[in-house]
């Protein structure tokens, strides 16, 4: 029995996802817990967090469309607590299990550093290096190219902004956490981005670790179906209410914004020449 599209369910993703029929989510977007004392989590340690992740995903590549694709939001290394391992490494291997693909990988550029853990301070000892980057990990269950045409919601600007590089420079929203009443919301412009290059209008977009809500937030907002999960009852009461308030945009693309499946070569170079 399929779960019910436009919806968000509390529970745990990986028993939710046995209710799903298989092979019929277009794309999924989530940020999994960092491991690092967050309220919200369970703190797991490496060897418990490496098997919660690889049965993630696991279930993931039976749920996603043969043509399916995946954004996964990960930093490359956190928790001084339960040891400096990279959350990076472990998912390209718990991708790699699941028998999933890894496309692209996307330089989240925060430009926000905070703290001054210097480590050992002027000295070679021990010294620390703060992280302005996360990765949004781009990958795709059997094949990359879509089975079947659909309609595409991106702008002839926005697709060659987003595309002309993989560093994307996106304001966190880390300053916004009083407002969306979580502690680790990834920003509305981060799913948006992702949304719109990747999956066609009414694609189904799913979230097992909703949190706040945001992606199907922006999936509401951008006339996509969504399903997302959440096993805390506080998030998943804020998650429905967010989404409940947000308001689906009118989408009028002219006929210059229309991006084909088969798109024109793009000149980088004139770009440029309109960049400056």
């Amino acid at each position: 029995m399929m779960v019910e599209k436009n919806k968000v369910v509390e529970g745990d993703c990986i028993e939710v996802m046995d209710d799903f029929d298989s092979n019929s989510v277009d794309f999924v977007m989530f940020s999994p817990p960092y491991d690092v004392d967050k309220e919200y989590e369970d703190r797991k340690g490496k060897e418990v967090y490496n098997l919660f992740m690889t049965e993630v995903m696991s279930k993931l590549a039976t749920v996603l469309k043969n043509d399916g694709r995946f954004c996964v939001v990960v930093p490359f290394r956190s928790g001084a607590k339960t040891g400096r391992w990279s959350r990076l490494e472990m998912l390209f291997k718990c991708v790699d299990g699941s028998g999933m693909n890894i496309r692209d990988m996307i330089v989240w550029n925060q430009n926000d550093v905070s703290g001054t853990a210097w480590g050992s301070w002027k000295s070679a000892s021990s010294p620390n290096i703060q992280y302005q980057t996360e990765y949004v990990v781009v990958g795709y269950n059997k094949q990359w190219k879509k089975e079947r045409d659909g309609v595409s919601t991106i702008t002839a600007d926005e697709f060659k902004k987003w595309t002309i590089s993989n560093i994307w420079d996106v304001t966190p929203d880390s300053d916004r956490s009083d407002i969306v009443n979580h502690p680790a919301p990834y920003p509305e412009e981060l799913v948006e981005r992702c949304l719109k290059l990747f999956t066609y209008k009414d694609a189904l977009v799913f979230d097992p670790m909703v949190g706040s809500g945001t992606t199907c937030a922006v999936a509401k907002r951008f006339q996509r179906d969504y399903i997302g999960v959440e096993k805390v009852e506080k998030y998943c009461r804020l998650a429905r209410s967010r989404v409940r308030m947000t308001d689906v945009k009118s989408i009028d693309l002219s006929e210059d914004d229309e991006v084909k499946d088969e798109p024109k070569q793009v000149n980088l170079m004139d770009y440029g020449e309109k960049c400056d």
